[in-house]
């Protein structure tokens, strides 16, 4: 089982964030947080070496792993033991098994995202456009 602990949350004054998109260059992965109350934020990983969104419907093992800390919506955490970091060794032949890489799961309203990273997320206000 893995272990979920809560890093980050609230990231504006609103507790319900959907995944509003996501944006892919070459130096880092931002994924756009936007509340109902249409703010927005971006969660930025320089150094994604992977990610995998998921519909939160679907995502049972991860909610039953997680509902002991009880994330909820519009949380970011890290795991200790998670299966997508245990598929991302397996894919990669264990090449980065030093343990400089970190598991992290974001929670929005209908989606969940797997997050494989060397660096620490930071978050940035984003304009409302």
């Amino acid at each position: 089982m893995a272990n979920y602990k809560t890093i980050l949350r609230n990231f504006l004054p609103d507790d319900d964030y959907d995944l509003a998109g996501i944006v892919d260059n070459a130096i880092d992965v931002t994924f756009v947080l936007e509340a109902k109350n249409g703010g927005k934020v971006g969660v930025v990983f320089n150094g994604a070496e992977a990610y995998c969104k998921i519909n939160e419907s679907y995502a049972f093992a991860v909610w039953d792993d997680a509902a002991k800390n009880s994330p909820g919506c519009g949380a970011l955490t890290i795991v200790d033991g998670g299966d997508f970091m245990d598929y991302f060794h397996l894919q990669s032949r264990g090449i980065h098994k030093d343990g400089h890489l970190k598991h992290y799961v974001l929670f929005a309203i209908d989606d969940l995202v797997h997050v494989i990273s060397s660096e620490p997320p930071t978050v940035k206000p984003l304009s409302a456009d």
